[in-house]
């Protein structure tokens, strides 16, 4: 909501890595075709996306047209037409987890090295909360699970049964 109010672009996304393929999952998709692009993967290394993520270095793109890198693949599917992006890395502790990326500003106008700057900003905080996000899960489920089985353990049988006893 806050990106749409701040930059005004048509579209944007968040987009994470999934850490064993490399390839980059569209997760948030705010604007036209957000139904199309939702949960759809992008190959590692494809796209200008692939290319943000893989070099971890923040982009604009002021004309997509003349940019070897653009991939034209996902304006097909939703029947979008991308001219500009702006697009940051997701990284915290030089882990990367994804991207973010807005595509054409609503005027029509390109966007500018103050919005990179505000941008980066943002991402920097959400790699943050997405980095404890990921260590919270890791951390209940070793909490929750044999290390050597793999198999639940006492504490979570005990915790699912209070669960199921309210839920009755």
């Amino acid at each position: 909501e806050h990106i749409g109010r701040i930059f005004t672009p048509c579209n944007w996304s968040l987009l994470l890595r999934n850490g064993k393929t490399g390839n980059l999952r569209f997760v948030v998709v705010v604007g036209d075709a957000s139904d199309t692009l939702s949960g759809v993967e992008v190959k590692k290394g494809k796209g200008l996306t692939g290319w943000i993520a893989d070099h971890g270095v923040p982009i604009i793109i002021e004309d997509v047209s003349r940019d070897h890198r653009f991939d034209n693949t996902f304006d097909k599917m939703s029947g979008f037409e991308t001219k500009s992006i702006i697009g940051v890395p997701l990284k915290s502790n030089r882990k990367d987890f994804g991207v973010i990326e807005l595509v054409n500003k609503l005027d029509g106008s390109v966007f500018t090295a103050h919005d990179l700057k505000i941008l980066t900003t943002i991402a920097d905080f959400a790699a943050i909360a997405i980095e404890k996000a990921y260590y919270l899960s890791n951390l209940k489920k070793m909490a929750n699970v044999d290390p050597l089985t793999g198999v639940y353990n006492r504490r979570f049988l005990l915790f699912y049964l209070d669960k199921e006893l309210k839920r009755n």
